[in-house]
């Protein structure tokens, strides 16, 4: 039975082949995106289980919106100064850890 960083992991490998789906093949900078995305992709088993489940409790709290904002980040995902340099899948995340922090700062009070 899979938990909810598995699920979590397994939505986020489907959102990155939609996203190399999605890379314009005219774009000069198409083989970039794809190399990044690929990057993450390749680094997304290294993410810990405490961030993955720190995530996905945050997308289930917040009905699909961090998962949506994780689907655009991997849109723009690629070399700057146009694109957004995420050298990892653990980067990537790292991006929700101050709303993260934030939620459990309004949930102790």
């Amino acid at each position: 039975m899979l938990d909810a960083a598995d699920i979590f992991r397994e939505r986020i490998e489907r959102a990155i082949e939609k996203a190399l789906a999605a890379v314009d093949p005219t774009s000069p900078r198409a083989e970039d995106c794809r190399a990044a995305l690929r990057q993450i992709r390749a680094t997304l088993p290294e993410c810990s289980l405490p961030q993955l489940m720190k995530v996905a409790a945050l997308d289930a709290g917040m009905h699909g919106a961090i998962f949506k904002m994780i689907e655009v980040t991997l849109g723009i995902v690629g070399p700057p100064p146009l694109m957004l340099d995420v050298p990892s899948a653990s980067a990537m995340l790292d991006i929700f850890t101050p709303m993260i922090e934030q939620v459990r700062k309004i949930q102790l009070h």
